[in-house]
């Protein structure tokens, strides 16, 4: 069951569409994500965000992303950055990207 299936006929007050969406959660290496505000709680709890399937699917992605910058230290800071940047703004999006984002950020985000 995808997010949409699992949101129904509900309303969200925050979509991916909004600008503060990005920043309304905070992903966390154990593959939880939480949110600080209303809007973000309600959407977690709407499209069941927080099921045990997608929190191993975002730990696993997180993983692979640290297992990256590993990979990525070892190159000259600029290389490493432009190699980040690459991937992260890669098309079509890599799977989680706002987490690994977060991951790396504020400097490279």
């Amino acid at each position: 069951m995808g997010c949409g299936d699992h949101k129904g006929e509900r309303i969200l007050a925050l979509t991916p569409l909004e600008p503060r969406c990005e920043q309304a959660f905070r992903y966390l290496l154990t593959g939880s994500i939480e949110s600080d505000c209303d809007d973000g709680v309600q959407a977690i709890r709407v499209l069941g965000l927080d099921r045990a399937n997608l929190t191993r699917a975002r730990r696993d992605a997180l993983e692979g992303w640290l297992l990256v910058l590993e990979q990525l230290d070892a190159l000259p800071s600029d290389q490493s950055r432009a190699q980040l940047q690459m991937l992260l703004n890669r098309d079509p999006l890599p799977e989680f990207v706002v987490a690994a984002r977060q991951l790396v950020a504020p400097p490279l985000a």
